[in-house]
């Protein structure tokens, strides 16, 4: 398939003035098909030893491993597959606050990402939920659901360190 692999770029002219033709640039970009697959399998005798909850069981370990294993690769990327876009930056405050949440939204949109979303530790959303906007401990929390107080979206990770300072 097409991949953009250039950009056409504006410049100011006179009304008479003649303009250069920029050619768009494209690449390809080769797709070969993945699937995430996982194989569990219990034993008659367990079957026939236990509750019927058991199948459920086995189910929830499938789902379990499915929603790791995705969770992993949209995080750090895997074999032939990308991660998340990385902004990388310093966060000079190390603590969770207000002014933290504003400079990565800075740095976001600095770097041009659209539908923007925060992508952290289990750490710092329970940090984010226990902060208020004012940092005295009063006012609306930093986290509120799946939300932050700029209304970007916010989801949790095992995957993403819970280390402050430089980093993604």
């Amino acid at each position: 398939i097409p991949e953009e692999t250039g950009i056409i770029s504006a410049n100011w002219a006179t009304e008479i003035e003649a303009v250069d033709t920029q050619k768009a640039q494209f690449g390809q970009k080769s797709l070969a098909p993945k699937r995430l697959a996982v194989s569990g399998a219990y034993s008659t005798q367990l079957l026939n030893q236990s509750t019927p909850s058991i199948d459920l069981i086995v189910r929830r370990q499938i789902q379990e491993a499915i929603a790791q294993k995705l969770d992993e690769t949209f995080i750090n990327g895997a074999t032939d597959i990308d991660g998340l876009i990385n902004v990388t930056g310093t966060i000079t405050n190390g603590a969770v606050s207000w002014a933290m949440l504003l400079e990565i939204l800075k740095k976001s949109k600095e770097a041009n990402l659209g539908g923007l979303a925060v992508v952290s530790s289990p750490t710092v959303m329970t940090e984010l939920m226990d902060t208020y906007l004012n940092d005295q401990g009063t006012g609306s929390p930093l986290l509120v659901g799946d939300r932050l107080a700029n209304g970007m979206a916010f989801y949790d990770s095992n995957y993403v360190s819970d280390v402050a300072g430089d980093g993604n």
